[in-house]
């Protein structure tokens, strides 16, 4: 399922080499509120994943 989640949306991605972590951190932290959608939006993913029936 890994392959559904969406950079940005449901993460936020780096580079492999992590040249890019300060410059990413910096930009939340400047704006919180598109960090919080990052929350709001994997709750929201999870929840598929808490139905039992569905599940199996």
């Amino acid at each position: 399922m890994h392959s559904r989640l969406i950079p940005e949306v449901h993460y936020i991605e780096i580079k492999s080499d992590f040249s890019d972590v300060d410059v990413k951190i910096q930009y939340y932290k400047d704006h919180p509120e598109e960090a919080r959608n990052f929350s709001e939006a994997s709750k929201e993913w999870i929840r598929q994943f808490s139905d039992e029936k569905r599940e199996l």
